[in-house]
């Protein structure tokens, strides 16, 4: 493919130009990167990313791919507060089998390994040569705290109107429960 001058406009993307336009899209600051992971030579790298970069047809499947990338990370409402529901609500006794040994992380189901934070794998070898395998065994696994999500929800059912409130309204119930007790202990000791 011959070096394409300042006034030529592709007229269809090929392999290269799609895998420009994915690399511009994981790493959209530098065009001559992208360039030379899609494969160009890097001799001539800036120079057609330069070109790319003026080319309408490569600007607008780059447009539809970050549109494409932000629909797959965007979470709704709905879908977020159902998450922090799932959270919420997750009893890890299902992580465990009826010995108390942990689940394979594979078996367990969406509601349940929402709960999991992270895990701790021990990993051993066997066999030798080419038919050395690797496996893994949980360790340890650290779970998640579903306080937050609750403090979502009860702000979004407007049972609080923000995180603190929850913690002043508690604090201050406290407060006064503790203040009741020592005047009822001054007015014994009277």
């Amino acid at each position: 493919m011959a070096i394409a001058r300042p006034n030529d406009v592709l007229q269809k993307l090929q392999p290269q130009h799609e895998a420009f336009c994915l690399h511009m899209v994981a790493r959209p600051h530098n065009a001559a990167a992208a360039a030379i992971a899609a494969g160009f030579a890097p001799k001539s790298a800036k120079q057609r990313a330069h070109l790319f970069m003026r080319d309408p047809l490569i600007l607008a499947r780059i447009k539809v791919l970050i549109e494409e990338k932000h629909k797959a990370l965007h979470m709704d409402v709905d879908e977020i507060l159902a998450r922090a529901a799932m959270l919420a609500r997750v009893d890890v006794r299902a992580l465990f089998d009826e010995n108390g040994l942990m689940r394979k992380l594979t078996d367990l189901e969406e509601e349940h390994s929402v709960a999991i934070a992270g895990v701790e794998v021990t990993e051993t070898y066997t066999g030798t040569g080419k038919k050395r395998e690797k496996t893994g065994e949980v360790k340890r696994v650290k779970l998640r705290d579903p306080l937050p999500a609750i403090r979502l929800l009860a702000e979004h059912k407007k049972l609080v109107r923000n995180a603190d409130e929850g913690v002043n309204a508690l604090a201050s119930a406290i407060a006064d429960r503790l203040k009741a007790a020592r005047e009822r202990r001054k007015a014994k000791e009277k």
